[in-house]
């Protein structure tokens, strides 16, 4: 069975759960199923997906989490490990991937406020 899935894009962002419109797909990352490892007050940590390639070259500038069938789950800001006011962090200091590059994921959670 195939789980959801975290969708890696170029700006422009869309409204929340619109369809992505001019934005370029970088890499898409399949989370493992079943996706859900513990919740832990109200955070919930998802099983980290699997490694993946970029798919094309270029500035990380939002995300989108989709279930296994395609529906919106959450799209968010990409920033850079230490930003506050993103939803998704990439280490390493750049939001920019490169076509074949390698991405992971080290923590995959979700919080109500």
């Amino acid at each position: 069975m195939q789980a959801g899935r975290l969708k890696l894009y170029t700006l422009p962002r869309p409204a929340a759960g619109q369809p992505a419109g001019s934005a370029v797909l970088l890499a898409e990352l399949p989370f493992k199923y079943p996706s859900l490892d513990v919740v832990v007050g109200k955070v919930l940590t998802l099983r980290n997906p699997d490694t993946t390639l970029a798919q094309v070259t270029g500035e990380v500038g939002w995300g989108r989490m989709e279930s296994s069938v395609g529906e919106w789950i959450a799209d968010g800001d990409v920033g850079i490990t230490g930003d506050t006011d993103k939803e998704f962090l990439i280490d390493g200091g750049s939001t920019l991937i490169y076509a074949g590059g390698e991405i992971s994921v080290s923590v995959a959670q979700l919080q109500e406020p």
